[in-house]
Parts: C-alpha cells; sequence; structure tokens
C-alpha cells in the first residue's frame, strides 16, 4: 500500500493545475539523454530527483520504451520510481502518449518476472480508480452533472456513471471532455450550447461505452462529426438546433448499430432526410424543431394531458393538467404521433390554434410554440 501511494502521489503531481503534458510541453531528447535521465531518477538529492523525473515527462513517447526496459531490470525501489513516471505518461492529455504509455504497462503485466508483473498489475488497477475519481471531481467543478447508478459486480455493488451532462453553465473548454476517458462506463452524453464546439466530437468519440448522444445548440460543423464513426455501440444520436446540414448525412448514414438519429431544428432539408430513411435500417426522425410543452396519458383512447412544462408555450397559454387535446390547427388529434407528425411541421416562434376539452367543453387556445429545453 505505502509502495502505490508513493507512486499515485508522483503521478498526482504532475496532474495539479500549472502542469499540462500535451504535445506542446514535449522535448525532443535523444535515447542517450533519456538514458542518463532515467539513472537519474535514483541520485541521492531529491531535487535532482524530481528535475530528471519531469524531464523524462516532458520527453513523451520517446521515453517509454527505456523506462520499460529499465523496469524489467532495475531492483523493487529503482522500480517504483520508474513506474511513476510511466504512470504519469500513462494519463497524459496526448491520447497518442497516454494509449502508449498504458499499452506498455498492459505488457508489463505479462511480464515473466513476477515482481513487474505485480507492480504493472496494481499500479493500473490503482491509478484507474484514483483518476477516475479526480476526472469526476474535477469534470463537476467545472460543472458537468453525473447521475449515476448500481450495478452488482463481483458480488459487490459498485458505482456507476452512467449520464454525464455538460450544460451552458458547464465552465470548462470542450477539450476538458477528454477526461471521459478516465470514467469507467459513461453510456449516455449530452452536451448543450455554442460553446461546444467538433472537439467535443473528437473527445466522445474516443470512449467506447457510449450508447446515447444528445448535442443541443452546439457548434458542430458536417466535416466535424466524422470521428462518431469509431463509437461502435452509438445506438441514440439526437442534434437539436445545430447547424449541420445534407453534407453530414453522408457521415451519419455509416454509422453502425444505430436505431435512432433524431435531427430537430437543423439545417438538414426535409428531402435528404427522407432519402436518407429510404437508404438506412435505423429509424430517422426529422422535425423542425417547435416544442409545445405538454405529455399525454399514452394508455388513453383519447389525448389527456397528463403534464404542462413550466414555461412552455401551453403553459403561456392557459392548458392545464387533464385537459384532453382535439384538435391542432385544423387536423383532429387522436393519438400522440398524430400530434408529433403535426407538430413537426412547425418551427419555434410559430403561433397555432389548437382546441381543448376541459370538463366536457370545448376551448379554443393560441399557443406560440418553443423550443425543446435543455433538459426535457
Amino acid at each position: 500500500l505505502a509502495m502505490m501511494a508513493w507512486i499515485l502521489l508522483s503521478a498526482c503531481q504532475f496532474c495539479l493545475p500549472g502542469f499540462s503534458q500535451d504535445a506542446a510541453s514535449q522535448r525532443d531528447l535523444d535515447s542517450e539523454t533519456i538514458g542518463k535521465l532515467i539513472l537519474q531518477l535514483h541520485a541521492e538529492k531529491s531535487r535532482e530527483r524530481q528535475r530528471a523525473k519531469r524531464q523524462l515527462v516532458e520527453a513523451g513517447a520517446a521515453a517509454i520504451k527505456p523506462l520499460v526496459e529499465a523496469i524489467q531490470v532495475d531492483d523493487r525501489d529503482r522500480q517504483m520510481r520508474e513506474m511513476a513516471v510511466l504512470a504519469v505518461l500513462a494519463i497524459s492529455r496526448d491520447k497518442d502518449i497516454a494509449d502508449r504509455a498504458r499499452e506498455s504497462m498492459r505488457a508489463l503485466t505479462r511480464s515473466d518476472n513476477s515482481t513487474v508483473a505485480g507492480l504493472a498489475i496494481t499500479t493500473l488497477r490503482r491509478l484507474g480508480s484514483s483518476m477516475e475519481q479526480s476526472a469526476i471531481r474535477e469534470l463537476t467543478e467545472l460543472g458537468a452533472r453525473f447521475d449515476g447508478g448500481t450495478n452488482a459486480t463481483s458480488n459487490r455493488n459498485e458505482k456507476r456513471y452512467y449520464t454525464v451532462i455538460f450544460g451552458r453553465d458547464f465552465k470548462g473548454q470542450a477539450s476538458d471532455l477528454s477526461l471521459l476517458l478516465w470514467i469507467e462506463n459513461p453510456t449516455n452524453i449530452t452536451v448543450i450550447g455554442p460553446k461546444f464546439n467538433d472537439q467535443v466530437i473528437e473527445a466522445v468519440a474516443q470512449h467506447p461505452t457510449i450508447s446515447y448522444l444528445r448535442f443541443q445548440d452546439a457548434s458542430l460543423t458536417d466535416d466535424g462529426l466524422k470521428p462518431l464513426l469509431q463509437m461502435s455501440r452509438l445506438g441514440t444520436l439526437e442534434f437539436l438546433y445545430c447547424d449541420i446540414g445534407d453534407e453530414s448525412l453522408a457521415t451519419l448514414s455509416q454509422l453502425r448499430n444505430m436505431r435512432i438519429i433524431r435531427l430537430y431544428g437543423t439545417e438538414v432539408t426535409e428531402q435528404a432526410a427522407d432519402e436518407m430513411r429510404d437508404a438506412v435500417s435505423f429509424w430517422v426522425d426529422y422535425h423542425y424543431g417547435a416544442f409545445m410543452g405538454v405529455n399525454f396519458d399514452r394508455d388513453n383512447d383519447e389525448l389527456i394531458i397528463t403534464r404542462v412544462v413550466p414555461g412552455s408555450g401551453a403553459e403561456q397559454a392557459g392548458i392545464r393538467s387533464g385537459d384532453v387535446l382535439v384538435q391542432f390547427e385544423d387536423k383532429q388529434i387522436k393519438r400522440p404521433r398524430d400530434f408529433n407528425g403535426t407538430i413537426s411541421r412547425n418551427r419555434p416562434g410559430d403561433e397555432v390554434t389548437v382546441v381543448i376539452r376541459r370538463d366536457g367543453v370545448l376551448e379554443t387556445k393560441a399557443v406560440t410554440l418553443g423550443k425543446f429545453p435543455d433538459r426535457y
């Protein structure tokens, strides 16, 4: 335990504000210099050891192979210091460096040297748990919201984070979403607001467990969607009020294992959406983006309103829970799909006339339609 605490503490020193191990901070060092720095990790003076550690981290990918070679031949105390540097590289914001360092550590778990294998296994396990907690804490401090779930694993309850919401109040940048890589099982991701651009696509596409993605008012481009093709488990994809257009459908049509794509209030034309629907096996839900703000009892023969969303056009028009929706504009409405199909042709800001029945009396209401709220 003391050994692991030392390694994790050493790694976390490089995770503090002010230190960023990325491509911009790397130094080009030759193999001879890197070899000397590895030797200096074991210098008598702490200052020299810390300087060598920092320079090896700054060397990036070039330091990984020499560190692995040293770990396999040195004694236990030296292995700990060398493994600590490898652990720092494994949590780099540079994905290539992090991937190579982690793969090297996984290779060490298969070493014939049981001491080396045990050290690598324990470091990876503890580092992953520690970094998950750190990533959740950092993202929460930046304004992300986590909705957790619990499932049984190995006869014990372990908390898993299923849904992560990055809202308009998120204080970080799109690049901060790369911290999701350290969270074991995020399956649902919602991203809201114009500050999120194509970088967010690159960040979430790296995570293998995500099955649901929702982008609302995000500043995305057609070309920026291409990393989504890496996401083999993605089954539901929603775009609300994003400026993606017809050219984006060439990418979206290639998504594997997709069940439904929703295009609400985008720049995609209805004709292009219809053509895509005919060409793919999943459902394409195309909608101009209007939102009235009512929920219905779907188990009834008529459209009884069970909820009116606060602040919605329906509430402002005086519609209440318990009212029965009878007519939308000039169309009689009997089933939820009738309502959904009709309102899908309206845009936010449209004023429509609806007829409701309240206590047996028909009433006509003028409703100004709005946008889907951030969390509906």
